[in-house]
């Protein structure tokens, strides 16, 4: 009598064993990635068949489910007026960061070509100005200035042709320069617009799939009643 009572216990221990065992191995992994959200759900049997019915039993190696995608939508006014108030600032919403150091080198590039050409000017009009007057009439520190905007030691600016041939040369000057300024100046607004129509943009097509888990499946199929060929589209 003890002896059956042992094992029966021990058959019960057994199978509580082989139950925990097979329910442990179910996983759940959650990632992230962009602005979509990765669910993916791994379940693995060991067993060599599921039993449907009674009378109906399928073989079962290992099952596993598909990978869910969850996209999180976006709001394309939110984002353009955040790009809006603080350039790339739609992109940190939008999470699109890798975008950023082109928007801010863009920028800073553009003020620093605003910011040199428009001290070029400054140079070239004040020598003009300074030249005008006749370099006879200018006092030893504006004419060490013009000597420094020339940089050429060779240059005799006592020479009425010679000044005549410079005050072209700096009126040319200041028109080069000033278009260069103001190019600055319209590629930083082109920017600054840019980066809002970016945004609003992003955020339009955040719902818009573009993962690994779009296919088409083509494959025939049979039923008691009929036989055929299925299309099936994941998306």
């Amino acid at each position: 009598m003890e002896k059956s009572n042992y094992c029966r216990r021990l058959f019960l221990t057994f199978f509580t064993f082989l139950f925990l065992l097979v329910s442990v191995q179910g996983q759940q992994k959650v990632t992230a990635k962009g602005d979509t959200a990765l669910v993916e759900k791994k379940v693995s049997f060991k067993m060599d068949t599921v039993k449907i019915s009674d009378s109906t039993s399928l073989p079962l190696d290992t099952m596993e489910l598909e990978p869910v995608y969850r996209l999180i939508p976006r709001s394309p006014k939110k984002a353009s007026i955040m790009s809006a108030l603080v350039p790339g600032l739609g992109q940190i919403y939008n999470h699109k960061y890798w975008k950023l150091p082109l928007i801010y080198g863009g920028f800073a590039a553009m003020t620093y070509g605003f910011m040199w050409n428009n001290n070029q000017y400054k140079d070239y009009k004040e020598g003009y100005m300074l030249l005008s007057k006749g370099y006879g009439n200018l006092s030893s520190e504006e004419q060490a200035f013009l000597a420094q905007l020339i940089r050429n030691p060779n240059y005799n600016l006592q020479d009425p042709q010679n000044q005549q041939d410079l005050q072209r040369s700096l009126e040319s000057g200041m028109s080069y320069y000033k278009r260069n300024r103001d190019l600055n100046v319209v590629g930083m607004a082109a920017l600054y617009l840019l980066n809002i129509i970016d945004a609003s943009i992003d955020a339009h097509f955040s719902t818009f799939d573009i993962s690994d888990n779009l296919s088409m499946d083509v494959q025939p199929y049979a039923t008691p009643d009929q036989m055929g060929v299925g299309v099936q589209l994941k998306f």
